[in-house]
């Protein structure tokens, strides 16, 4: 990028009509210089979310933005949906996230492999039981993560936690006795199930938790 263009476009003072227009160069650095502007109008933050998600959530207008754009979080993350799961993003979106009344926000952040674990660990709390799932079967929740998650209420959290490929073995061994036949089956199923279990389960009282014993 040229260094007079660069300068223009990092400068707070340039107007915010100038900074519309600049963001329509098809020059990517750009494009990612105007989302750092703190003068870059709102809904062109929100246009280039998609390609600058963290340049946009370091932007130093952003508190003012939340003042005179209470929705703008929820308007940068429906042009982004992907978003939770091709970025590891800032706490401050993080929190907004996880706390969110919108389900299946919480859903995006809790089945993510780029979240970090102890928000992992706060949504294994959640009221939903479809959110807990998404923890549940996510590959980089904790093992305590896992192992409160094996106790959970609601079945086919408990089904998540036994087709885990990191779920540890004396985990797998609690939800083989699980009283859900389908949990039991989930356990015979995953690869990771050592033989003295699987030896256990094939003389399980359930069909499907004894074909499952001998499936590739």
């Amino acid at each position: 990028m040229d260094s007079n263009l660069e300068e223009e476009v990092l400068n707070p003072n340039t107007s915010a009509s100038r900074l519309r227009e600049l963001s329509k160069s098809l020059d990517r650095e750009v494009r990612q210089a105007i989302v750092k502007n703190p003068n870059t109008p709102p809904d062109v933050l929100v246009r280039l979310f998609d390609k600058f998600p963290l340049q946009v959530l370091h932007n130093p207008a952003l508190s003012l933005i939340l003042l005179e754009r209470p929705n703008f979080l929820i308007e940068i993350y429906e042009s982004n949906k992907l978003v939770f799961h091709k970025y590891q993003l800032t706490d401050f979106f993080y929190n907004w996230a996880i706390f969110h009344v919108n389900e299946s926000i919480r859903s995006a952040v809790a089945s993510s492999s780029k979240t970090p674990e102890h928000y992992l660990e706060q949504l294994s709390d959640d009221k939903n039981s479809f959110v807990r799932l998404q923890v549940a079967a996510n590959y980089n929740s904790s093992a305590c993560t896992l192992k409160k998650l094996a106790l959970d209420r609601d079945n086919s959290v408990r089904k998540a936690v036994a087709r885990n490929p990191s779920v540890p073995i004396d985990i797998l061994k609690e939800l083989a006795r699980d009283e859900t036949a389908e949990v039991r089956r989930e356990v015979a199923a995953n690869h990771n199930t050592p033989f003295n279990i699987l030896a256990k389960l094939a003389q399980d009282p359930s069909l499907i938790v004894r074909a499952s014993c001998y499936e590739e």
